[in-house]
C-alpha cells in the first residue's frame, strides 16, 4: 500500500478519534437529559393546612441516588426530585456538576421536616471543592426542587411531606 495512502487513513482515524473525545461531555450531558424524561410521581407537601402537589422523579437506587439532578440545564416539566434513601440517617449533599440553583428539603422517616438550604449554587469545580449541604438530624427523604419555588415560610416547623402518597 503506498505510504499516501497509509497516511491518509491514520489522519482520518486520528480525527475521528478526536472528534470522538471532544464530543464525549456532551453526549454524556445529552444522556442525562434523556434520563429526565424518567417516569413522574405526584408527591404532596403539606403546611399549615395548605396542600401544594409536586410532580417529582424519584432516585431510589444507588446510581440515581449519587447523580440526581447532576448536568441537567432545567428541570424541564417537573417540580423536582426526591430522594429515598433505604435508611434514615444524616445526608449531605452537594452540587457538583449542578447547573441549576436549588432549594434541599430534608425530612425525616415520618415525613417531618428537618431543614433547608436555599439557593443552594451550581458548581461546575474540577477539582470537586464543592460545598457540602448537610441535614439537621436523621434524614430518609430530601426534596430538590428549584431554587424559590416553594415560599420562604414554607421552611418551618409543620410543613410535611405525605409519605402516604410516595
Amino acid at each position: 500500500m503506498p505510504q499516501r495512502v497509509i497516511f491518509a487513513i491514520s489522519l482520518s482515524l486520528l480525527i475521528f478519534s478526536l472528534g470522538v473525545w471532544l464530543l464525549l461531555p456532551h453526549l454524556i450531558r445529552h444522556n442525562s437529559v434523556i434520563s429526565a424524561t424518567r417516569n413522574t410521581y405526584t408527591i404532596r407537601l403539606n403546611w399549615k393546612g395548605l396542600e401544594k402537589d409536586l410532580k417529582v422523579e424519584i432516585s431510589r437506587e444507588y446510581e440515581e441516588l449519587l447523580t440526581g439532578l447532576m448536568n441537567r440545564p432545567s428541570l424541564d416539566n417537573i417540580d423536582g426530585m426526591l430522594f429515598i434513601f433505604p435508611a434514615e440517617q444524616e445526608q449531605s449533599f452537594w452540587m457538583k456538576n449542578t447547573f441549576i440553583p436549588l432549594d434541599i428539603i430534608f425530612f425525616d422517616a415520618g415525613g417531618k421536616f428537618l431543614n433547608v438550604h436555599k439557593n443552594a449554587a451550581p458548581c461546575i469545580d474540577e477539582e470537586s471543592n464543592c460545598p457540602l449541604y448537610p441535614s439537621n438530624g436523621k434524614t430518609k427523604y430530601v426534596l430538590e426542587t428549584n431554587a424559590g419555588f416553594l415560599p420562604n415560610e414554607w421552611f418551618e416547623e409543620g410543613l410535611t411531606l405525605d409519605i402516604n402518597k410516595i
